[in-house]
């Protein structure tokens, strides 16, 4: 099938950063421009970081002495298990002497088999990579993230300060790992068509899951047997989080980001992506009782529980811990990722299929929504169902084929998602404030 679609483009971000593709990690703090690949890897390629074939994640940080940077390599600690299974080491990097080191793997119990360490006494690596700076007449002395994979760099962050979002870093550093090497998301639906269906009740009321509406496994290299269940909530909807769903003891905890009442209000679907993030669709707002609400659209958060409805909770300077939210699909009826930061919409404002990439996530709880490209496939369309039911879409990876659903004829479609021509460009409603 041959789709016409319109396509709408958002100034790209002059904080771009270096990564894989389109997918750059979003941060927080306060960020500086990386150096360009070229020069990052030649700075790179005298450093004893030892990547080769494998997966690298270079910690610069700014010594013992940093009680933040301790908490970034403690929290990449806890994941050493995973990092050993994934053949993803850690290189840490400081101005502190090796004793230093040796004192904060011993108070810590770093895992020597992941973590190594490579001394900067004179802080020429520092600035080779970019890390020290001068910047408006001021020498600056930031902290970097730096993703290498298979000799290439795969993403790059460099801010005032540490890179928290630990399973988005270990996500991008696991690209391209064996197969084997990763904890299958279970997808139930497969299963259920090639073999007899054991229905089991894993969690319920009593677990605090009330008026379930979507849910997804986790698609991470590191939590793939995480089940996020989005449920009902007059507030704002809330998240039940079952990890290890697939075990005998599975445990649940559920969250409610503090400005879900506009980020997750009327969540109809939810999409869990490869890189650390997943994406909600809303369902409108009522903006000051108005039911017709359009100031909304999908929104983009963080995989990591640390992240995720735990930043920015109680601070009126950032709206919570959401990553991004692009406003021009306020009634969204259900979502499925593709890849990176790129997500399909079923779309019942417009009529039909739209496509979000959100490109470069602003920092969490941030406001900026520049580099966003969204597409609306015109070929495609629905005809309305019953307000505040939702309806689902799945994507087939294996052949582009896109499925969604009708729901005012109650009929399944399916779009090619590897046809199409742009016919015009998207003209953003004022309502988007975009």
């Amino acid at each position: 099938m041959k789709t016409l679609l319109l396509l709408s483009l958002v100034i790209v971000s002059s904080m771009r950063l270096p990564a894989a593709g389109d997918d750059v990690m979003n941060h927080d703090g306060g960020l500086f421009p990386a150096p360009s690949r070229q020069e990052l890897t030649s700075a790179l390629s005298g450093l004893p970081i030892g990547a080769g074939n494998g997966s690298v994640i270079l910690v610069r940080y700014l010594g013992y002495r940093c009680s933040h940077c301790v908490e970034q390599l403690t929290y990449l600690n806890s994941r050493a298990a995973d990092l050993r299974r994934l053949g993803i080491s850690v290189v840490a990097m400081s101005s502190d002497p090796t004793e230093r080191w040796d004192d904060l793997v011993s108070a810590h119990g770093i895992d020597e088999a992941v973590f190594r360490y490579v001394p900067d006494t004179d802080g020429l690596a520092a600035r080779g990579i970019g890390a020290q700076r001068v910047i408006n007449d001021t020498l600056r002395d930031l902290h970097a993230t730096i993703v290498i994979g298979k000799g290439q760099i795969k993403g790059a962050v460099y801010s005032d300060s540490p890179y928290m979002d630990v399973e988005r870093i270990i996500g991008l550093a696991a690209e391209g790992v064996s197969p084997a090497q990763l904890v299958t998301s279970s997808e139930y639906i497969d299963r259920y068509l090639k073999a007899t269906a054991i229905v089991t009740t894993v969690a319920g009321p009593t677990d605090g899951i009330m008026e379930p509406i979507d849910l997804d496994f986790n698609r991470t290299a590191l939590s793939g047997r995480d089940l996020w269940v989005v449920m009902g909530d007059r507030g704002g909807h809330a998240m039940a989080i079952i990890h290890n769903a697939t075990s005998a003891r599975p445990t649940v905890r559920t969250k409610k980001d503090a400005r879900a009442s506009h980020f997750m209000w009327r969540t109809h679907g939810i999409a869990m992506g490869t890189n650390g993030s997943f994406a909600t669709a809303q369902n409108g707002e009522p903006g000051d009782g108005d039911a017709n609400y359009m100031f909304m659209g999908p929104t983009l958060w963080s995989s990591d529980t640390a992240v995720f409805a735990s930043r920015y909770q109680n601070e009126d300077r950032r709206l919570a811990s959401h990553l991004d939210m692009l406003h021009q699909s306020p009634w969204c009826l259900g979502i499925a990722h593709d890849s990176a930061n790129i997500y399909w919409v079923l779309d019942a404002r417009y009529g039909g299929i739209s496509r979000y990439d959100f490109r470069d996530p602003h920092e969490v709880g941030g406001t900026d929504h520049r580099d966003g490209v969204i597409r609306r496939y015109i070929e495609t369309a629905i005809s309305p169902g019953v307000r505040g039911q939702p309806a689902h879409v799945c994507l087939d990876r294996s052949t582009g084929w896109l499925y969604y659903i009708d729901p005012g004829k109650a009929l399944v479609h399916r779009l090619d998602t590897r046809s199409g021509s742009v016919k015009d460009t998207l003209e953003m409603p004022p309502s988007s404030a975009e």
